[in-house]
């Protein structure tokens, strides 16, 4: 499954699954490294504003539909806050953007593997 951002995976009814393999491939398939060059649509790179919109995206339709905990939930909105007033997107990104930016996902998997581990309401 390609990653979708933005508009394209907001506009999109994605299943706990989808979303958890989403999360997972932002938190482990795109690079932490920071090229020295400023790089602009190239490669997976977490420190491309891309990333940073889908882990919001991700973690934001997770809090919608009730999937995560009250400690995720909090590191989730830190990150967003963060990379609001820090103006995220008008700076070059640092790893401490990054970092953040893991353990919202780390949040966000977490809570959606546990769900996926839970037996289901209607289960003998």
């Amino acid at each position: 499954m390609k990653i979708q951002t933005g508009a394209k995976m907001a506009s999109q009814e994605l299943s706990a699954d989808q979303i958890l393999e989403i999360a997972r491939k932002l938190r482990y398939k795109w690079k932490d490294e920071i090229p020295a060059q400023i790089i602009h649509n190239e490669g997976d790179y977490k420190c491309r504003n891309a990333w940073f919109a889908a882990v919001e995206l991700s973690g934001g339709i997770c809090e919608q539909r009730g999937y995560l905990s009250e400690k995720s939930i909090e590191f989730y909105k830190r990150f967003c806050d963060y990379i609001k007033t820090t103006e995220k997107s008008a700076r070059p990104t640092t790893e401490s953007d990054i970092m953040l930016g893991n353990v919202a996902l780390d949040g966000v998997i977490r809570d959606l593997e546990a769900r996926a581990d839970a037996p289901s309401q209607g289960a003998n």
